[in-house]
Order: C-alpha cells, then sequence, then structure tokens
C-alpha cells in the first residue's frame, strides 16, 4: 500500500482520471459527463449532483476533452450518459497540446499516452513512459499498484481533497485574491489575458479543433446524448483584457452550432462575485459550488 500512495502522489493527474473513468459503472442513475480544462476542473464541484462524472484536468484541450467523450460512448459502452458538458475559456480553441513542449512532457508523456496511447501531433513510438522512474520490472504488480492508487481516490468525486490542495495560478505572496488590491487584480488579470490572448495566432489548431468537435458532436447526437457548451465565469480584472477578436472568433463559432447548447455566464447576470475566485479565471470552492448548483438546477436538469 506505501507504493500506491508514493504512484499516487507523483503521478495524481493521471490517478485522478484513471479513477473517474474506473467509476462509469457505479453511476446507477445516469450520467452527467463533464470535460475541459482547469476552467472546469477548479469550476465544478461533483458533489453538488450525484450524476457529474468530471473527467477535466489543468491545460487539458479540445483534443482530449473529444478523446474522453469517445472512450466512454465508443469503447466503454456506457450507455446512461444524460449530457455532455464542454467547459471552455475563450483561447481553447487555439490550443494544441501536443505543440506545447512544457505541457506535453507534463501531461501527454505522463498523463494521455498512459491512458490512451495517443500523443496526438507528436509520434511517441507507442511507448509509455509511465514507470520508467520505478524499479519494478512485472507488468502485472504495476496494474496491481495502479489499482490500489486509483482505489483510494475512488469515493472523492473531486480532484481538489487532502491529496492535493486549491491554489491560484500566480504567486499572491500569501494573500487570497479577495485580499488584493483593484491595481493588483487588474496587473494580474492583464497578465493572465496577455497570455492566453498570444494563442490567437495558432489558425491551423483552430481549424484541427473545429473538426474535432464536428466529429465528436456527430458521434454524441448519434447516441440521442445532448451536448452543452459552457463559458464559465472569469473574474472583471479578466474579462477586462480578454481579446475581442479571440472572445469574438470562439463565440461565434460556438453559436454557429445547432446541435448544441452555447452558454456564456459571463454575458449574464452573475452567479458568483470577487470573493468566489482563487485568481484571475478559476473558482474557489464556494464558486465552485454555486456555479455548479446554478449551471445544474437552472439550466441542465432543470
Amino acid at each position: 500500500m506505501n507504493m500506491a500512495y508514493k504512484f499516487l502522489k507523483e503521478n495524481y493527474n493521471y490517478v485522478y482520471l484513471k479513477s473517474r473513468l474506473n467509476s462509469l459503472t457505479s453511476f446507477s442513475d445516469g450520467i452527467n459527463l463533464v470535460v475541459g480544462s482547469s476552467h472546469s476542473l477548479n469550476g465544478i464541484d461533483s458533489y453538488c449532483d450525484n450524476s457529474i462524472l468530471n473527467l477535466s484536468m489543468h491545460s487539458q484541450d479540445i483534443y482530449y476533452d473529444c478523446k474522453f467523450v469517445k472512450e466512454v460512448i465508443l469503447n466503454k459502452g456506457i450507455k446512461n450518459i444524460k449530457n455532455i458538458i464542454f467547459m471552455f475559456g475563450y483561447y481553447i480553441m487555439y490550443q494544441d497540446l501536443s505543440r506545447s513542449i512544457n505541457e506535453r512532457n507534463n501531461l501527454i508523456d505522463l498523463v494521455y499516452f498512459p491512458l490512451f496511447a495517443d500523443g496526438h501531433n507528436v509520434d511517441y513510438s507507442l511507448k509509455n513512459t509511465l514507470w520508467d522512474a520505478y524499479d519494478i520490472k512485472d507488468d502485472n504488480v504495476k496494474k496491481e499498484i495502479e489499482y490500489m492508487a486509483c482505489d483510494i481516490l475512488k469515493d472523492r468525486k473531486n480532484y481538489y481533497n487532502e491529496f492535493r490542495n486549491r491554489t491560484p495560478f500566480f504567486d499572491f505572496k500569501g494573500k487570497a485574491w479577495r485580499e488584493l488590491d483593484n491595481e493588483e487584480r487588474l496587473q494580474f488579470g492583464q497578465a493572465r489575458a496577455s497570455m492566453h490572448n498570444k494563442i490567437l495566432k495558432y489558425k491551423d489548431s483552430f481549424d484541427e479543433n473545429k473538426k474535432c468537435l464536428e466529429d465528436t458532436i456527430k458521434i454524441i447526437k448519434d447516441n440521442m446524448i445532448d451536448v452543452y457548451f459552457i463559458i464559465p465565469p472569469f473574474s472583471d480584472e479578466y474579462n477586462k483584457y480578454v481579446s475581442y477578436e479571440l472572445k469574438s472568433n470562439v463565440t461565434n463559432y460556438f453559436l454557429e452550432l445547432e446541435e448544441v447548447k452555447y452558454i456564456d455566464f459571463n454575458m449574464i447576470e452573475s452567479v458568483v462575485e470577487m470573493g468566489d475566485f482563487v485568481d484571475t479565471d478559476h473558482m474557489n470552492g464556494r464558486g465552485a459550488y454555486k456555479f455548479t448548483k446554478t449551471l445544474f438546477d437552472e439550466f441542465i436538469c432543470k
């Protein structure tokens, strides 16, 4: 068991997602499947509704969102899916993990390739390196350790728990987001939005993500499942600096998709307030609870 805890600690993202996949058959009353990046990892509280299965991860892109959807519907053959909820930031249509060296090393190498044997635009020669750092050769022993690590997380529906703390993207020097003064929040909001605005140049990724989404939407609709595209609420300080072109390109494309129910929570009366954010564009635990309750009670399960 000590080795299982060690593996969990050192490969938390992989174990979390695999444990969530392992839980698919435990949803007797149907599944509301959520996929997305850190916005849904931080913004969805799975304890708000027993039907929520959150397969999101930090920096997860559309390609791997779609991989999870296809894995659940086609490979796992799960039939009791009520809705599939994609949760996006405005930048997401331009993102491709496999073209980012840092994210590729941290996520594709250690999470997505071990899960799917798929490196997207990177040739991994079908080699899983997850266990290279361990002096264990027996594949059965590896499987047993992974099983025990996943079992530790099986009753923990949220990513954040005693094994993983919720932290801001930026170092606020010990302060909470709400404790920063107005000027500090604006500076951080501008810095974060600027990072996302730069991704606008990746036009090829936008086109590739469109095709990936449209192919996946067809699979979803062929299985008589409703699909939602959700933009969660962001702080005013972040929204102030998001590129108009970035936002409008993504919004206009989402609105063209007749099969999709699209909701941008930044364009309706706010369901959260400043104290509900952990940083510029991620909610804290209280914000996640308030947002999830509103999303499911008033939109998904109304």
